[in-house]
């Protein structure tokens, strides 16, 4: 799948995904980047729009490796902390946490009502 720009379609994304489709997007939008960076997918992601252009054309002209990696992809993006809801909150309850306690320390922060 071919990702939109300046705007990712973050949720799009990750149906794609779960349904084993691979998509290129350009880096300059974070949130296709993050989803595919942690889908193990690095090389679906371009750093500018000539690479977009190229990579687009590579990648479909691969039929053999598009197969190999769609017939794979759920099996590999369920090992990772984008499809494993425990881990994922886990991970976020943490990094909620650490701004919390960041923000207490550079601060005094009133609580009361």
């Amino acid at each position: 799948m071919l990702g939109t720009f300046p705007y990712p379609g973050g949720t799009t994304m990750c149906e794609a995904l779960w349904m084993g489709v691979p998509t290129l997007t350009l880096a300059g939008g974070r949130q296709g980047a993050s989803l595919l960076s942690c889908a193990g997918l690095q090389g679906w992601i371009a750093q500018g729009e000539e690479e977009y252009m190229t990579k687009a054309i590579q990648h479909s002209a691969n039929i053999a490796l598009l197969s190999a990696l769609r017939e794979n992809l759920r099996t590999q993006i369920l090992e990772t902390a984008l499809f494993d809801v425990s881990r994922f909150a886990k991970q976020f309850e943490g990094a909620m946490l650490g701004m919390w306690e960041q923000t207490l320390s550079e601060e005094s922060v009133d609580l009361s009502c």
